[in-house]
């Protein structure tokens, strides 16, 4: 993002900097215009809470994550389970991010139905 112009920060309390050093998030700013996160929401062992530490630092989160379809898939009939590598412990549905948001008083936009 940093190529393409845009003001990109790293911040990670879960990992050391690797990628982005010299680009991590200046501790003195407090507020972000937003937020992303790809691929990170089914790693959240406590998605309330980390949202709410999120929404601290910005009004706007841009994430990505495949919602479970309906009606539920079976154990064996979604690959996006993951139980071979045990990572995804969070899975969300269209339903549940619609309440998620309204519990942060946001709105979700999916190119989901």
């Amino acid at each position: 993002m940093r190529d393409a112009g845009y003001d990109f920060f790293w911040q990670d309390i879960y990992t050391q900097n690797l990628f982005a050093r010299g680009f991590e998030a200046p501790p003195h700013q407090q507020r972000f215009e937003c937020i992303t996160a790809f691929e990170v929401f089914e790693h959240l062992v406590d998605p309330l809470k980390e949202m709410e530490s999120m929404m601290v630092l910005s009004d706007n989160i841009l994430f990505s994550t495949s919602l479970v379809p309906e009606p539920t898939p079976k154990a064996n009939e979604w690959y996006y389970y993951g139980f071979e590598h045990g990572q995804h412990v969070s899975l969300y549905s269209a339903k549940a991010l619609n309440i998620i948001a309204q519990k942060f008083d946001g709105h979700i936009i999916s190119y989901n139905k």
